[in-house]
């Protein structure tokens, strides 16, 4: 009897495509969120017209939302973005806020606020994923000297080499990719890395990455800045290498690895900062070789052209008759065998 050919369609998946139902529900699009901590020295210092809405939700701007937050001082109030956006929307949603942030005497860079950019990961691959993870570890560092001169080891965006323990909890996450094991989902408790300047807890609840290191800043030309450095992290890790590759990059040529990645941006480069990483981020490159990064990001479907050819073939072969004159048992045994009695 004829073997029967490939029966399944292998495409680049996204990890939504992986670990829906399983870890998350609704797929969420967009590849940005965005939330904006501020503090003001008196609640006079808002509008009037807002005084008594500000800090409850929406509050009437496109695209944003208002919420009161308690670990802030001084009418501490987070502008989130009421969904993620694609890049190409953040200008508009930046205008919005800038044109009425203006209104408003927020205090400069106060010390307990930042800003946090979320970068969705429902809709990448698994390669894309280890690329990303790569690249931050790397220039972990380097994001946070740009970020503003009392970030460094800030108590509530400690960054890798303060708080190694968070480089478990992307262990996990790699491992819960791979893996799909249920009892790895409460591994990565929000009280252990909520404060890291990498957020891996965000993964679990929403599927992005949390960026946690930028200063508390109201200047939209500042934050958009800031967007692009980040966003060029996020772009140049979907391009066709693997993780091991970036390392091999930055061996070969730390200069050149540094420009392909921000030459857009204003980042300047220092490779005494980003070399003492370098170890972190070898831990998540070499943590699965390149086919298993492949077969991570693949996802396999049943032809089912194929399958119903072979149907038919075994059918004939093994009973006479065609597949749809067989009973329920014959069938179901003819798709067993098809899937897995064949390979037995």
């Amino acid at each position: 009897m004829k073997q029967p050919g490939d029966l399944y369609i292998y495409k680049e998946g996204t990890l939504y495509d992986k670990l829906k139902g399983f870890l998350w529900g609704k797929e969420v699009k967009g590849e940005i969120g965005l939330e904006i901590e501020t503090e003001v020295k008196v609640l006079e210092d808002y509008p009037k017209d807002y005084r008594a809405i500000i800090g409850n939700g929406d509050f009437g701007l496109p695209y944003w939302s208002s919420h009161r937050d308690g670990s802030l001082r001084n009418f501490g109030i987070e502008y989130v973005l009421k969904s993620p956006l694609d890049y190409k929307d953040i200008p508009d949603a930046l205008f919005a806020f800038g044109s009425w942030a203006k209104n408003v005497k927020f205090l400069p860079d106060p010390v307990k606020c930042s800003d946090h950019v979320h970068l969705n990961f429902m809709n990448a691959s698994a390669r894309t994923l280890g690329n990303f993870l790569t690249l931050y570890l790397l220039y972990e560092n380097l994001l946070i000297k740009y970020s503003g001169p009392n970030r460094f080891s800030n108590m509530f965006c400690l960054p890798m080499k303060d708080a190694e323990d968070n480089l478990n909890n992307i262990v996990q996450i790699l491992e819960i990719v791979k893996n799909r094991d249920r009892s790895l989902k409460g591994l990565i408790p929000e009280e252990n890395c909520k404060y890291s300047c990498l957020n891996t807890a965000a993964f679990h609840r929403y599927g992005s990455l949390e960026i946690r290191c930028f200063r508390g800043e109201t200047d939209t030309k500042e934050i958009r800045k800031w967007i692009d450095i980040v966003y060029a992290l996020y772009s140049f890790a979907k391009r066709k290498v693997y993780p091991s590759d970036i390392i091999e990059m930055y061996f070969s040529n730390p200069q050149e690895l540094f420009w392909s990645v921000f030459s857009t941006t204003v980042l300047t480069n220092d490779n005494s900062l980003v070399r003492p990483n370098l170890w972190y981020a070898g831990k998540v490159a070499y943590y699965f070789s390149p086919r298993e990064w492949d077969e991570l990001s693949v996802i396999k479907t049943l032809n089912t052209k194929r399958v119903s050819e072979q149907r038919e073939t075994i059918s004939k072969d093994r009973f006479l008759k065609e597949f749809s004159d067989l009973g329920p048992r014959g069938q179901k045994w003819v798709d067993w065998y098809i899937t897995e009695g064949i390979n037995t």
